[in-house]
Formats: structure tokens, C-alpha cells, sequence
């Protein structure tokens, strides 16, 4: 037997009579193996190619091993797409607060609307920078018939919450800034995360129309621009403001030109 043989056969050893401490932490290791494994799989060919018979293949573990870590194979998706989402909410801050970060000496109108085309930005880019990561959040939106037992879908709601209320947050800021109501503001910042989700990953789709290049037909990066300048203007973002935040923001996923209106460099001041 070779040394990952050896390796691969004491992970998955029975460890009844270990010290609980440490059977806690090989039962973690086993679990991580299942999971990086589980999410090789869906790199190389996708959501189809993730088996119980070949996850277990790969981990050299029996079907009842696993089976004692995951009842079946979308609670294996789920445990793969909480992750997928507290990666994409870390993702999402730190473009927001590097956005925030080159917004010194703007005014307050244009600060605000910065973060919120980074952020944007962030999660469109998602399908090019990330694609497994991507196929699990896609698995979690665009099913329309439920997929997951309660206490699965309970997780991956307790997951996805935080990330709306950071943008929420955002997006009260923006619209308070932009003199909203206190009661408009709210429930922007209630509404709108769910409105540019949902509508930047339906947009997502169009992604792989891009490559036939048909005549007159515009690039999902252009339709996904379109969508988040018209979302901020009808949160009272001004075209020059917004000119100004997209100067400053750079994105590349979106496509979004700055107006002649907005030099870079010429940023209102406080």
C-alpha cells in the first residue's frame, strides 16, 4: 500500500475509542475532504458530475462513510453553496470598501452610488472569475421548484440574509443622501438587493449569447450596465453624479460609460 493509500485509509479508519477532541477533529477533516472533493467535481464538469459513487471514488471512503456526513447528494450542494455565498459576500464588502477607499473627496451623492457599482460589478463578473461558484448560486436561483428538506433551505436563508443587508445598507445610505423619506429609504434598502440580484443573475444567462456576436444585439455587459444606471437613477442618482461614481468605479463586467459630463479626476468636493 503507498503512502496516500496508507494516507486515504487511516482518514477514514474507525475511530471509535479516540479522545473526543480528537475524533471531533478527524470527523472535520473527513468533512472538508468530502466538501473540496465534492466541489473539484463541479469544477471540472459541473453539477452533473457530481456522484455520491464518484465523490466516494475519489475520497477512497465507502457510500455508508459518507452517508454519515450527508444524507444525499443536495445536502452536499447545499453545504457547497453556503460556502459559494459566504465567498461571494466576503467578495462583495471588500470590492465595496475598496470602492469606498477611492471616493476620497467626492461629494456624498457621488460616494454613495460608488460601493453600489462596485458591488454590482463584483457579483456580474461572478460566471467568468468564479464558474463553480457561480453554478451553485445559480442552482439556489433559478430552480422554480423547491430542492432542498427545511433545515437546508433554513441554512442557506440564514446565509444569503447578511449579504442583502450589507447592500441594503448601501443602498439606505444612498437613498438618504439623495433626500428619500425615511420610510422610502428603508424600503429601498429592503427591496433593492433583491431587485438587482435577481435581475443581474437573470442577466447572467444571456452570457453565453455573447460568443454568436449577432448583428445589432446588445452584450450582456451592456444590457447589465443599462439595468444598474436606470436602478440608481430611480433611486435619485443624478446622470452627472452617476457619471462621476462610474469614472471612479471602473467596472469591467458592466458595461458603463461615463458621460462626457464626468472627467475622471473631477470629483465634487464636500
Amino acid at each position: 500500500m503507498d503512502a496516500e493509500q496508507v494516507q486515504t485509509s487511516t482518514a477514514w479508519s474507525d475511530d471509535q475509542g479516540e479522545p473526543q477532541g480528537r475524533r471531533a477533529q478527524r470527523r472535520a477533516f473527513r468533512r472538508d475532504e468530502i466538501l473540496r472533493t465534492a466541489l473539484e467535481l463541479v469544477t471540472e464538469g459541473g453539477l452533473d458530475a457530481l456522484t455520491t459513487t464518484e465523490l466516494a471514488r475519489r475520497t477512497g471512503a465507502a457510500l455508508g462513510a459518507l452517508y454519515r456526513f450527508f444524507p444525499s447528494k443536495q445536502a452536499v450542494i447545499a453545504a457547497l453553496q453556503v460556502t459559494a455565498l459566504e465567498e461571494l459576500g466576503r467578495d462583495l464588502d471588500d470590492a465595496a470598501r475598496a470602492a469606498a477607499a477611492r471616493a476620497v473627496g467626492a461629494s456624498a451623492a457621488v460616494a454613495a452610488v460608488i460601493p453600489i457599482v462596485a458591488v454590482a460589478d463584483t457579483f456580474f463578473a461572478l460566471p467568468r472569475l468564479h464558474p463553480a461558484r457561480f453554478r451553485l448560486i445559480d442552482e439556489i436561483l433559478s430552480k422554480p421548484v423547491p430542492v432542498y428538506d427545511d433545515d437546508d433551505a433554513r441554512i442557506l436563508e440564514k446565509t444569503v440574509r447578511p449579504i442583502l443587508v450589507n447592500v441594503g445598507s448601501l443602498v439606505r445610505t444612498l437613498a438618504t443622501t439623495n433626500g428619500r423619506s425615511e420610510v422610502d429609504a428603508d424600503d429601498d434598502a429592503e427591496r433593492f438587493p433583491l431587485v438587482l440580484w435577481g435581475a443581474l443573475h437573470g442577466i447572467t444567462h444571456f452570457i453565453k449569447r455573447d460568443r454568436l456576436s449577432l448583428p445589432g444585439t446588445p452584450q450582456s455587459g451592456d444590457v447589465a450596465g443599462s439595468l444598474v444606471r436606470l436602478l440608481l437613477l430611480g433611486l435619485g442618482t443624478t446622470s452627472t453624479d452617476l457619471a462621476l461614481a462610474i469614472a471612479v468605479a471602473a467596472p469591467r463586467a458592466l458595461q458603463m460609460t461615463s458621460s462626457p459630463l464626468a472627467e475622471p479626476g473631477q470629483l465634487p468636493m464636500h
